[in-house]
């Protein structure tokens, strides 16, 4: 587990969770973050093949755009490691060319 601190989120990230409904539960309510935030978590291996692939199935799934994930990248608050820059940076063009393959 981490902090809020310790991954890649858009700095409002809590605004933005979605309820989690199944299963349904009586006494407890479930949240997760927005797909945006996911795809920004999964960015922290820079261009790692499996998180990739988990991220171009996070945009198929729900129809992520390149111009919903801008803001989040030009936002995005990110832990003050040098490597983890750095993964960010490696992961970056190859996030932004995902929603194209998709597109149309």
């Amino acid at each position: 587990m981490f902090t809020e601190e310790q991954v890649f989120l858009r700095p409002d990230w809590a605004d933005h969770i979605v309820p989690v409904l199944r299963p349904s539960t009586r006494h407890l309510k479930l949240f997760r973050p927005h797909t945006i935030d996911l795809i920004l978590t999964k960015m922290m291996r820079g261009d790692d093949p499996q998180d990739m692939e988990d991220i171009d199935f996070l945009v198929r799934h729900d129809g992520i755009t390149r111009d919903q994930m801008e803001p989040a990248f030009a936002t995005v608050r990110m832990p003050d490691v040098v490597e983890l820059h750095d993964a960010f940076a490696r992961a970056l063009p190859v996030v932004r060319g995902i929603p194209d393959r998709h597109a149309g």
